[in-house]
């Protein structure tokens, strides 16, 4: 069976089992040359594990893989990088101590040959900065060390890194969720020069506004089934949480009553080590509180030196109006204080 060459990827039927627990159950997935194509679903709908068959971290237990119009088997990830497939994780795989241009070529490095092997530094560096002109960077990057780099530009260098390997298919999952509002305008700016090039891009997102703003068609799956693929510019947001969700919604923010309960925790001039301004904030049972701010804000050192992870300069912190000392994370368990990080530690 040849399928369409219309089509840079297509995903025929695909089914996914662990145990008796069926993940993706007859998945259709098609994404063409030059478009981003948006996977929308809740958590558990079959996202993750579509994304790992298509990069060969899982194998399909049913179903067809099209490339180009031709059959191919994606048995790992170093198959998924032949046919040109890249992904750019939530979480950046990069290594801060190293230049920019030993970052796009970690693993892949490109040697002078001969029996010592030797890395060819140069063309290395050049071609890195052949990579980041195409994003619109200075080809000066490519010297850094990339953790002197915000978390914006350590993206675009993983993007960078896509383009060394000449991928046709870029995968986005959640690229968004730790940027400034600064870098997420340079990613919306990336993403069209991608798609100018013909580069297609899955993009994985929960934030409506950003699909509206950068999608061409978004494919809604829900319990491991594919619901349906619509354009985004002509469907209303509405309609893709109905599709999602497997209702409609007659409110997407209920209010709802309740009565707050006694103050059970208090921070009193709470100054964590590396900010400059102290920090003090009541929670009464039955609520909940908010921490916002920008990358680098001091949000998680905050939550940090709360649990005991982080050391504090001054302050105090209250239970059920006693106050307690919390220097560890065990003092923090043991007082009640659970801890669920942004990311997994390692």
């Amino acid at each position: 069976m040849v399928t369409s060459v219309e089509s840079l990827l297509e995903m025929k039927n695909i089914k996914k089992s662990f145990n008796q627990n069926h993940v993706l159950k007859g998945i259709d997935f098609e994404v063409k040359p030059g478009e981003v194509h948006v996977l929308l679903g809740e958590n558990g709908a079959g996202k993750s594990t579509l994304i790992k068959i298509l990069t060969g971290a899982y194998y399909k237990d049913f179903g067809e893989i099209f490339w180009e119009g031709k059959p191919v088997q994606v048995h790992n990830p170093v198959d998924a990088m032949k046919l040109g497939i890249a992904t750019i994780y939530q979480e950046l795989n990069v290594i801060p101590e190293l230049k920019v241009y030993e970052n796009i070529f970690l693993g892949r490095e490109i040697k002078l040959g001969g029996k010592m092997s030797l890395l060819n530094y140069k063309k290395m560096r050049k071609e890195a900065e052949r990579c980041l002109e195409l994003l619109g960077q200075s080809p000066e990057l490519a010297d850094k060390q990339l953790g002197e780099l915000g978390i914006g530009q350590q993206q675009l260098v993983e993007i960078a890194k896509a383009l060394a390997l000449d991928a046709k298919l870029i995968i986005m999952d959640e690229p968004t969720s730790s940027l400034s509002s600064t870098e997420v305008e340079q990613l919306y700016l990336c993403v069209e020069q991608l798609k100018a090039k013909g580069i297609a891009i899955v993009f994985i997102s929960h934030r409506l506004e950003e699909i509206r703003r950068m999608g061409d068609r978004i494919t809604i799956l829900r319990d491991g089934f594919k619901i349906s693929t619509l354009p985004v510019k002509t469907t209303e947001t509405d309609y893709w949480i109905e599709l999602m969700v497997g209702r409609a919604l007659e409110e997407k923010f209920p209010k709802q009553s309740f009565t707050l309960g006694k103050e059970g925790f208090r921070v009193e001039d709470l100054l964590v080590e590396g900010t400059s301004e102290p920090v003090n904030f009541t929670i009464r049972y039955g609520e909940i509180v908010g921490i916002s701010g920008l990358v680098g804000a001091g949000r998680t050192e905050l939550a940090r030196a709360i649990f005991g992870a982080d050391k504090c300069q001054f302050g105090k912190i209250f239970i059920d109006g006693i106050q307690v000392q919390i220097k560890s994370p065990r003092d923090a368990i043991n007082a009640g204080i659970a801890f669920i990080t942004e990311r997994q530690e390692k």
